[in-house]
């Protein structure tokens, strides 16, 4: 027997033993699929405009004194109404509608969707902390549950047979947000301006089985905060910018 005939042997011995014993290593579907992450499709309530445009169609007539806020691609940002920036609070008042400065709370609602069953998970915030008290910028609920429960992480337990996140099921969240005074306190003998845009990234975690280790999914939600800019200033001991107020419809 030739070279080449040899070789022909031994593959169809090989294709025989294959056939007769084991078979090759596979992975079986199902634990393919969870070698694939799930990615998180965020989205909002349809009164949360897009871009500015589409808060003048929607108020033509610049009647609305609410904060301005957009909602796009898997962010949330929230900045004063310039009409109501020349307004000033007395001392022990409420903050003036509409102004995103220290002691405003701000609650929205977003929805995320995985594209897969996430067995067991957790949605956290990452952010910094402020002060003794370690105030943050963004907390996280149940719409369902009071704000008393806020935190700053929401766990989600659960397993392959019963997933605390479903494929293509949304499951909405309350966001609470707000620009803590300790971030407008500067520290002794600093000449450093604090911070006006306070930024937080709520992220889903997929819990590893068996493990306490976490994977990030995509893609995580976005909240900024721009505080107010003369408020701001006021408190850097900066020239107090005048609020110009705009026009309605634009």
């Amino acid at each position: 027997m030739g070279r080449r005939g040899a070789v022909l042997a031994l593959l169809v011995a090989l294709g025989l033993g294959l056939g007769a014993g084991d078979p090759l290593v596979r992975t079986p579907p199902a634990e393919a699929r969870s070698q694939v992450r799930a990615k998180i499709v965020w989205s909002f309530d349809a009164d949360c405009p897009a871009t500015l445009r589409d808060r003048a169609l929607a108020d033509p007539d610049g009647r609305d004194r609410s904060a301005l806020r957009f909602c796009r691609d898997a962010t949330i940002t929230r900045q004063s109404n310039p009409n109501q920036a020349n307004l000033i609070s007395l001392p022990g008042q409420a903050p003036i509608e509409g102004q995103v400065v220290p002691g405003a709370v701000f609650h929205d609602l977003a929805t995320l969707t995985p594209t897969q069953d996430v067995a067991s998970a957790v949605i956290r915030v990452d952010q910094g902390t402020f002060g003794v008290r370690h105030a943050v910028h963004v907390r996280i609920k149940r719409p369902e549950d009071g704000d008393e429960l806020a935190s700053t992480q929401i766990d989600l337990p659960g397993s392959a047979d019963e997933p605390a996140l479903q494929a293509g099921v949304p499951f909405t969240i309350e966001l609470l947000s707000q620009i803590p005074a300790e971030s407008q306190v500067r520290p002794a003998g600093s000449r450093a301006p604090t911070r006006r845009l306070l930024t937080s990234t709520i992220r889903v975690a997929e819990r590893a089985a068996r493990s306490p280790a976490l994977s990030n999914l995509n893609r995580p939600l976005v909240l900024r905060s721009e505080m107010q800019l003369n408020v701001w200033a006021v408190k850097n001991g900066l020239p107090t910018p005048t609020p110009m107020a705009a026009a309605p419809g634009h």
